[in-house]
Order: C-alpha cells, then sequence, then structure tokens
C-alpha cells in the first residue's frame, strides 16, 4: 500500500473528525495490506462509520471486510477520535466504487461517473457521464446531455462526492477479476 494514496485524495472528508479516523486506522490499514478509501457518516437514527477499503488486487471479501473491522474497531477503541456512539461497518468498493482521486479517474477512463457538486455548474448539482480525459485540475466528462458530442468540464474543487456508474462494462470486469482471484486461491491452495 502506498502511503501516499490518502495524500492523493482530491475529495476531502466532510469533518475533523473523519480526518482524525482517517489518521487512526491508516497506518493499521496499511500493514495489513489494504487501502482505506472513503471514510463517512451513513444511515439514519443509528449513526453509522462506514469505512470502504480494498486489497492490493482492487477488492473486498466478506473475510477481508470483517478481518479489518474487528483490527480498526480495536483502534478506534483505543484512540477514541469519535465522542459519540457510533456503528462500525467496513465494506468493499463495490462495483460502483467511489472516485475519490485524480488516479481513481484516470484508472476509470471511458466508464460512466457520476459526480455530485459542491455548488451548481451550468445549473447542475449532480452530473452523469464518460469520463473522457482527467487533469490535475478537473474531470472531463461527455455524453451528460444525452447527446454523445456534448462535453463538460468539471473543477475538482466543486466536486463533494464521485462515483462509477454500474454498466455491462463494470460487471463483466468485476465477473473477470472474480474468477482470476478463485483461480489464484485454488492455485494457492494446492501448493499447500
Amino acid at each position: 500500500m502506498e502511503t501516499s494514496d490518502l495524500a492523493d485524495r482530491m475529495i476531502p472528508p466532510a469533518d475533523r473528525t473523519l480526518s482524525a479516523v482517517i489518521d487512526s486506522i491508516s497506518p493499521i490499514s496499511e500493514a495489513m495490506g489494504f487501502r482505506i478509501l472513503q471514510v463517512k457518516w451513513a444511515g439514519g437514527r443509528a449513526k453509522t462509520l462506514q469505512i470502504t477499503a480494498e486489497n492490493e488486487l482492487g477488492s473486498m471479501s466478506i473475510d477481508e471486510c470483517a478481518e479489518l473491522s474487528r483490527a480498526l474497531s480495536a483502534v478506534l477503541d483505543v484512540e477514541d477520535p469519535i465522542s459519540s456512539p457510533y456503528i462500525l461497518e467496513v465494506t468493499s468498493p463495490g462495483i460502483d466504487r467511489p472516485l475519490l482521486s485524480i488516479k481513481d479517474f484516470q484508472a476509470h477512463l471511458a466508464q460512466r461517473a457520476k459526480i455530485k457538486l459542491r455548488e451548481p455548474l451550468e445549473g447542475r448539482k449532480s452530473i452523469r457521464g464518460t469520463i473522457s480525459s482527467v487533469s490535475d485540475r478537473s474531470v472531463c466528462l461527455s455524453g451528460f446531455d444525452g447527446s454523445r458530442d456534448s462535453q463538460i468540464e468539471v473543477p475538482i474543487t466543486l466536486m463533494s462526492e464521485a462515483k462509477l456508474l454500474i454498466s455491462d462494462d463494470l460487471i463483466n470486469e468485476s465477473l473477470k477479476k472474480g474468477k482470476q482471484r478463485k483461480r489464484r486461491n485454488l492455485a494457492s491452495q494446492a501448493e499447500n
């Protein structure tokens, strides 16, 4: 895991408490071989601290989520960056994974994405389109208004949230990665 991954974040956590949580959990998650993708508050009545993570292969099994949850729970109990009661939830990024850095957008060029904005851009607070280019300052989406020729440049400073949109290509890519993991696991078991 690269320690610069969190520094490469372009969409910052929503508050100081979440920043403190990231600082607390990053060393243990990296030591275990996991990359923290997102830390946010979720849920309704019960305050839920949702931590999205991935392994070196870009995925996360249920067993890995449970393993990381136990380790992070212990760290958060000791460091105690959250003053009120909460429920800890560790999740995989899923097919419609969050896009949190320039690297994430670059890795998913030509994929469809949804970007939520802090303030309107061309009258919109949310934009969907195909990631056509990425720079240090913005992401260009094509087909954002249903027309293949349309393009909009979204400044990174306006983004509050971004994620991939589920498509047949993403589903097929996910299935392919799942088969590769299964083959590696079977090969590893055969060696032991």
